[in-house]
């Protein structure tokens, strides 16, 4: 990885830490409430993107929840796209390592492999 990526990854993962900080418990905790949707596409960035709620968060990894009857599958790759506020957000990649579907929702846990920030709005 280039020495700027690495220093950009790093700003971005301090920031996503200082925000999740904001509402710590344990390790793994309810993010704030204007962090807790995310924008998530599983598989290619073709794919149409779906809403999703954070359930608990840590610095590697997350529980999503989406609406049911979509087909995730373990070992999948996912992008999400959170706001982290009006002039910044968080592009998240990472891979499916659990599902838990039932006919209405569907809850995922995601191993998160990478952390950028973004200014302005999401794509």
């Amino acid at each position: 990885m280039p020495p700027g990526d690495l220093d950009r990854y790093r700003l971005a993962l301090q920031r996503l830490q200082h925000l999740l900080e904001q509402g710590a418990r344990a390790d793994r905790f309810k993010p704030p409430e204007n962090f807790a949707l995310a924008q998530v596409r599983f598989g290619d960035a073709s794919a149409a993107p779906l809403t999703g709620e954070i359930v608990d968060i840590s610095p590697d990894g997350m529980r999503l929840a989406i609406e049911g009857g979509h087909p995730i599958a373990v070992g999948q790759p996912c992008r999400l796209d959170i706001r982290a506020d009006a002039n910044e957000w968080f592009e998240l990649q990472g891979l499916v390592r659990w599902v838990d579907s039932h006919p209405l929702i569907t809850v995922i846990g995601l191993q998160l492999t990478t952390v950028e920030l973004h200014d302005g709005s999401p794509p």
